[in-house]
Order: C-alpha cells, then structure tokens, then sequence
C-alpha cells in the first residue's frame, strides 16, 4: 500500500509515492521470516543427524585389521620413545558408548 505525498520545493509541487505500513503486514512478513529460520534450523538439524547416522554406520562397521594393529603398535613405540605420555588411539563421541557416555 503506498500514499501519495506533494513535496514542495524551489522547482514547484512532486508528488511521490511512499509505502504504508500496516500492522497485518508487518506481522504477516514477521512470521514469514519466522518460518523460513524454524524450516532453515530444522534443515540443520535434519543434515546434522544424518552425519552422526553416517559416522556411528562407519563406527560400527568398522573391523580391526592385522594392518591397523602393526600400526597402533608402531604409534605405541613412537610415543614411548619420544619419552611421551599420552597417546589418543581413536576418539568419538561419548554419546556413542552403550552407558550414554
């Protein structure tokens, strides 16, 4: 909805149109761009979801190999003859665990 509007200046009467707010409006696109964020964030949740689905699938799937064993052996040596400490093997989400983490 627009009104008209005379403005008058040095060079004599323009008239221009500008827009009118109304309350049905201004609530109508306030809850248009409410759904559109509620449907963005339920995409992202939707993709996050699926990518925990993917990464527990390949968690699970997963089989220890004579290859990955000589491997962990050989990170095992490394870090006990760099007089190192600590040593992360794997690591995963603690939400994973049969006890919830």
């Amino acid at each position: 909805m627009y009104a008209y509007v005379a403005q008058y200046g040095n060079r004599g009467v323009a008239e221009t149109s500008i827009p009118i707010l109304s309350i049905d409006e201004l609530l109508a696109e306030r809850d248009a761009r409410m759904r559109e964020q509620k449907e963005e964030e339920e995409r992202l949740k939707q993709k996050a979801e699926e990518r925990e689905e993917d990464y527990r699938k390949r968690l699970d799937a997963f089989v220890l190999t004579e290859q990955i064993e000589r491997e962990i052996i050989a990170k095992i040596k490394r870090t006990f003859d760099h007089s190192e400490s600590e040593l992360i093997l794997s690591s995963f989400r603690s939400s994973f665990c049969s006890d919830g983490g």
